[in-house]
């Protein structure tokens, strides 16, 4: 049984308590007694796995054994008051240096963020317990601390957030934050003051004892993997022994990095980079000259600037930048976007922005000519000033998640118009064809035929990228767009694509068919012949609200997500009609639905068929052919769906014009109305 604590007598914050007397009291709380009820001097293994599990959620036996091997090192099976302290006290004062950031001796205010971020404490009341934000924190209150929180996680029977990071790893896994006040400064924190910022050089040296994990002062085959899957969700051991020989330019025999090696390859790297980068020369990146990077990392730009500290961005800025993103790889254990590379190849792939039209100049907007010569530069990776058939598969995987060679060849020979004898794309064909297909879907979203897109009309758009619509507008530059903003917007959507190495949905729909399948936004003042029904050659009106409904099923039903519904998923969605869905009902459905005979559904196709059977069922119900469903009607609506009947009588009868009052029943009367049914 999980030992009773004996640390209630004294709060271990209070200024009496010392280190000694806290740690011990976190002893005793751990031991249990002996068989024959005497007070033990010593702890098990399974007593250590009760602190364990105070310390993670996961805590393993592998982890309790490796602890225990720390504090038992001539493996006795006991561990004893003295050892135990020492480990604590030391752990707890590695991650008060660590937090030092300005190494005099105290923590302030700014420093105290990252322990208050770690343990998801709210900072205000963290600060409070030693005494506000005025508080300079001593190595020893803070080492208390540390040990009050195991003994809360004791009594509570719960995990302290952040206690494995400072107890068992001394914060290694924490990035420091800047001290709120000058160095060396213990006394109270200044209104106001800023604090020095960390330069490159100490963010690398943050990053390479975070991976040296058993502080041996080189970094092994076995921890750079931790940095590999920061880099990569795939990396290999081929990939960190490359990594490794990179890396390991001292040639130290043991196959491992030194600090001076490890520095000189990510400031070599990460410098490489920045000079990509300044397509103007002056040795500063500008916002325009950023973008790169932030569709690399797959981030809001402005909030990515933010953290890098302005609009305009020095090589130290961008050093530090970067490294913080290795060490939040790091901390959440999984690998961020780009960030390979960006900081192991140097930049390669990124194309820089084209430098600003003239001296002094912010440089113009940049139109659609210069977007979608970017595009191309990015896809002739050699350099060629052509683009092979094996560059344009780039393309290709960012416009279907099933690109295929037949695909590939294809679009070749819709590109190559001037026919250059080898099968290559020239520039002057690609921006050709790239502009045709954009403004042909253009002029097919332009409904009202004025030259403008407006909100409505650009729907089907952020319907296709399955994108938030406000927010596609804003990249787009606002509600009212005109040919050169719509092309960049495509063109900038390519871009992430490639960058992302992952299909864009809707992408290929609009880039490559024009816009073909696209269900456009029709005048809705006006009958919308969408079905001549089997009796009375019935018409109904549009409605947005019944677009919006199929369009949120045909999504739920299309889980890849290419715009389209396949054979397999078509089955998916009749297995939830009944248990017994045959292959043979799944053929007979696709072939009613596809009446292009593709052997795929898009939108157009699926709502059509919807609102035909629909209305056909309608017609079926309507026994008297009056127009209206009354309630003896409805009942069979009722009786399939097996919901309550009131929900269908007064649901749509409000007044007395829409309904006629049957004995507290209504007869709805609004004629050929659809009936939505949340999917």
């Amino acid at each position: 049984n999980k030992p009773a604590s004996s640390s209630r007598s004294k709060p271990m914050m209070d200024s009496s308590v010392s280190v000694q007397a806290a740690s011990m009291a976190l002893f005793d709380s751990l031991k249990g007694k002996e068989l024959d009820g005497t007070t033990k001097a010593y702890l098990t293994k399974e007593e250590l796995a009760f602190l364990g599990d105070t310390l993670s959620r996961q805590w393993s036996p592998e982890q309790n054994t490796k602890l225990m091997a720390r504090l038992d090192p001539n493996g006795t099976g006991k561990i004893f008051l003295q050892p135990f302290q020492a480990f604590l006290v030391s752990m707890c004062e590695m991650a008060f240096s660590r937090m030092d950031s300005d190494g005099s001796g105290g923590l302030d205010t700014g420093e105290m963020r990252a322990v208050s971020g770690a343990f998801g404490r709210n900072h205000d009341e963290l600060m409070a317990k030693f005494g506000g934000h005025q508080a300079v924190i001593r190595k020893d209150d803070f080492v208390k601390f540390v040990i009050s929180e195991c003994v809360h996680g004791l009594e509570t029977d719960s995990v302290k957030q952040g206690l494995e990071d400072f107890l068992v790893l001394g914060a290694r896994r924490v990035a420091p934050t800047s001290s709120s006040s000058p160095a060396g400064n213990t006394t109270a924190v200044q209104s106001g003051a800023s604090g020095p910022t960390w330069n490159a050089q100490q963010k690398i040296k943050q990053l390479f004892d975070i991976i040296d994990t058993d502080h041996s002062g080189t970094i092994s085959g076995q921890e750079l993997e931790d940095l590999g899957n920061a880099l990569s969700s795939n990396w290999t051991p081929a990939n960190n022994q490359k990594l490794l020989q990179m890396m390991n330019r001292g040639g130290t025999g043991n196959g491992e990095i030194r600090p001076q090696d490890f520095e000189v390859f990510i400031t070599e790297a990460l410098r490489k980079c920045y000079s990509k980068l300044d397509s103007s020369g002056d040795g500063k990146l500008e916002s325009r000259e950023l973008e790169p990077i932030s569709r690399a990392f797959n981030q809001n730009h402005n909030e990515m600037l933010n953290m890098m500290g302005g609009n305009v961005v020095g090589p130290d800025q961008f050093i530090r930048f970067v490294v913080e993103m290795c060490l939040r790889g790091l901390q959440s254990r999984q690998a961020v976007a780009g960030l390979g590379q960006v900081l192991i190849m140097g930049g390669d792939g990124l194309r820089p922005a084209p430098a600003p039209a003239g001296p002094g100049s912010s440089g113009p907007t940049w139109n659609s000519q210069q977007k979608i010569k970017q595009l191309f530069d990015i896809i002739d990776t050699d350099h060629s000033g052509t683009i092979s058939a094996r560059e344009l598969a780039d393309l290709g995987h960012a416009l279907s998640s099933n690109w295929t060679p037949a695909n590939n060849q294809k679009l070749l020979q819709m590109m190559n118009r001037g026919g250059t004898g080898n099968g290559e794309i020239r520039p002057q064909d690609f921006e050709v064809f790239i502009t045709e297909a954009l403004r042909k879907c253009y002029s097919k979203l332009d409904s009202s035929g004025n030259g403008k897109l407006e909100s409505r009309e650009l729907e089907p758009i952020s319907r296709a990228f399955n994108q938030n619509h406000n927010e596609m507008l804003n990249m787009m530059g606002g509600n009212v767009v005109g040919p050169d903003q719509f092309i960049r917007f495509v063109v900038e959507m390519c871009l992430r694509g490639l960058q992302s190495r992952q299909a864009v949905a809707g992408l290929g729909q609009v880039l490559i068919m024009g816009g073909h399948g696209l269900q456009v936004h029709q005048n809705y003042g006006s009958i919308d012949p969408l079905y001549q029904g089997p009796t009375n050659g019935w018409q109904i009106q549009g409605s947005q609200q019944v677009d919006n409904a199929l369009m949120q099923l045909f999504r739920q039903i299309d889980r890849s997500g290419d715009g389209y519904i396949d054979y397999n998923e078509l089955g998916s969605w009749g297995a939830s009609f009944t248990r017994s869905w045959t292959q043979q009902q799944n053929q007979l459905l696709l072939s009613m639905i596809d009446k292009q005979g593709d052997h795929h559904i898009d939108f157009p196709e699926f709502r059509d068929f919807i609102i035909k059977m629909l209305l056909t069922a309608f017609d079926r119900l309507d026994k008297n052919h009056s127009g209206w469903l009354e309630s003896h009607e409805l009942h069979r609506v009722v009786d399939a769906l097996r919901v309550n009947p009131c929900l269908l009588y007064t649901s749509d009868a409000a007044d007395e014009e829409d309904s006629v009052d049957l004995g507290g029943r209504r007869i709805i009367k609004k004629k050929k109305k659809m009936i939505e049914v949340s999917t």
